[in-house]
């Protein structure tokens, strides 16, 4: 839906989403889908609503997860299991379906448990904004009000 929105906008609106300065695209534009599209989003931080860690997204000896974007899905990279969702952002809000995720066997029990756990906070509709000071920021926030951290790559 972004692409052909960025063909239909034309090169002069397509660049200038492009040209928007990092962290001040309005949320539910052009411009914040290119934003989402443009990096890879790694996990740096992962809070409850009580703004405890939440340690299980976090294994040991493993790298963090990543998220993806396309027009359409987001996937989640250094996962255990290859998973991915349809996704679409809507004002100050990004909606995940229901992940896709590849039936293979996972060999380690703290990686299972993550993938588990990450699926369970993303899916549904997220409060999302971005946190313009470098490294760039996406922040989401869940309906039980976990809060998670991306830092755009």
């Amino acid at each position: 839906m972004a692409l052909l929105a960025l063909l239909v906008a034309g090169p002069s609106q397509a660049q200038a989403a492009l040209d928007a300065p990092a962290g001040q695209a309005p949320v539910g534009s052009l411009a914040t889908t290119l934003q989402l599209i443009r990096h890879r989003w790694q996990l740096v931080e992962a809070t409850d609503a009580h703004g405890q860690r939440i340690a299980a997204l976090f294994v040991a000896d493993a790298a963090p997860l990543e998220l993806d974007f396309n027009a359409s899905l987001v996937s989640v990279g250094r996962a255990c299991r290859v998973m991915s969702a349809h996704q679409r952002v809507l004002a100050d809000r990004l909606e995940v379906a229901t992940f896709d995720i590849a039936p293979q066997p996972c060999p380690v029990p703290a990686q299972a448990a993550r993938d588990v756990q990450i699926v369970r906070r993303l899916q549904g509709t997220l409060r999302l904004h971005f946190e313009p000071d470098p490294p760039l920021k996406l922040v989401l926030v869940n309906a039980d009000g976990d809060r998670l951290v991306f830092a755009g790559e």
